[in-house]
């Protein structure tokens, strides 16, 4: 990647899609804040949605799913 190409991307949102397993796929718009090229290194922030109800929506989900997986580990780690 050239210079100029990683200024560009700084300027762009991206979307950052996430499978969650049973609960599907999750989209969400990210901004690239650092960029690196050797090796190519990419930081992002999320961008918080429009809505507020959106973004509790959003944000309930991502809880539940972390702490769905928590759970499983704990489930396997005592069975072991």
């Amino acid at each position: 990647m050239r210079p100029d190409e990683s200024a560009s991307l700084l300027d762009k949102t991206w979307i950052a899609t996430f499978a969650l397993e049973s609960r599907g796929t999750l989209s969400i718009p990210v901004e690239p804040v650092h960029v690196r090229q050797d090796p190519p290194q990419h930081g992002f922030r999320f961008l918080p949605r429009v809505s507020p109800r959106a973004q509790e929506d959003l944000e309930r989900t991502i809880w539940s799913y972390l702490l769905d997986e928590q759970r499983a580990e704990r489930r396997e780690a005592r069975a072991k």
